[in-house]
């Protein structure tokens, strides 16, 4: 069985939910240490376990902090603030310099595994999870293309590989970062400098950029029999259903459905799943019945996001 470290980015709000569901996520997902990667002063407030492990997220990689990566935005586009976003993920591909284990597993700190979850086949071939294609995935092919000096990325059209994990081979990770520092066709020196200057202007303030759908773009072009995929089964939504701390019970409640569950800080908790008589219910049955009702709210929202991104991209022009 192959060993790995669990690594999971974090911040303040993400702690209480985490201490939580400690050993829950150390247990399901077969990890022998869990790495927290954030800022210096959330070091005490995680527990003083043998098994865990922490680091400063300013130490990972030379000039890899918040805020380089806002200048960088704030310089391209007089806007700075989604510099947390791609700061996160950045660090997960530059712990890749760190590790001294052949894989390692990133995982969302928002997300809890709901039973044990093995990463490798029965061949000891690892898993790439994907889910179902939406169309707001599509910026980051745009970023890729760019990247990598191509006209189309594989897969870019019938999977999403953006879930809320990802098991990293060491070697290939470091090979990716080696690959974009050496595009001279892209300004700057680091990895993520370099990437920054991949997003499409128009792009660097949204959604602009995916660690894993580009990872996969890698793996795809240069290891394509690396891996093996399979679909991956979370429930983005939970904190409709379960609100922001959930207890064992509502947990068992959604794990015959579902293999992991995502409490996301955008989505509100709906009340009406605190009644019990719903609780009592299949809980398959109670997610296809309001399930339709929950897309059509994202939908609604993805729909004014693509509005008020384009008055955005009219104010950028008018700034340039």
């Amino acid at each position: 069985m192959e060993e790995y470290k669990l690594i999971i980015p974090i911040v303040a709000k993400d702690i209480s939910l985490i201490i939580s569901n400690i050993e829950k996520i150390k247990n399901y997902l077969n990890s022998y240490k869990l790495v927290f990667i954030g800022n210096a002063e959330l070091k005490n407030l995680l527990p003083n376990y043998d098994y865990v492990e922490f680091i400063d997220e300013n130490a990972i990689f030379s000039n890899l902090n918040i805020g380089t990566i806002k200048e960088i935005l704030v310089q391209k586009t007089g806007v700075g603030n989604r510099a947390g976003w791609y700061f996160q993920q950045f660090l997960k591909m530059a712990y890749s310099q760190h590790c001294e284990d052949e894989y390692y597993l990133v995982w969302d700190s928002d997300t809890l595994p709901l039973e044990e979850i093995c990463f490798f086949n029965a061949d000891k071939k690892p898993y790439l999870s994907y889910r179902t294609f939406e169309k707001h995935d599509l910026p980051y092919f745009d970023t890729i293309k760019n990247i990598f000096n191509i006209e189309t990325v594989i897969n870019s059209e019938s999977r999403s590989y953006v879930v809320e994990h990802m098991l990293f081979n060491t070697k290939i990770m470091r090979a990716l970062i080696s690959n974009i520092e050496s595009n001279l066709s892209l300004s700057g020196n680091t990895f993520f400098e370099k990437i920054m200057d991949a997003v499409p202007h128009k792009n660097l303030n949204l959604s602009g950029f995916s660690e894993f759908e580009t990872y996969v773009a890698f793996v795809m072009k240069d290891y394509p029999d690396f891996y093996v995929s399979r679909f991956w089964n979370n429930l983005r939504c939970g904190k409709i259903f379960l609100g922001e701390q959930p207890d064992e019970e509502s947990l068992q409640w959604i794990s015959k459905a579902f293999v992991s569950v995502s409490i996301e800080r955008y989505d509100k908790e709906w009340k009406i799943f605190r009644i019990n008589a719903i609780r009592k219910m299949d809980f398959v049955n109670v997610y296809n019945f309001f399930y339709p009702i929950i897309r059509t709210k994202f939908n609604i929202r993805m729909f004014l996001r693509k509005y008020f991104k384009h008055i955005y991209l009219k104010i950028l022009n008018l700034k340039q």
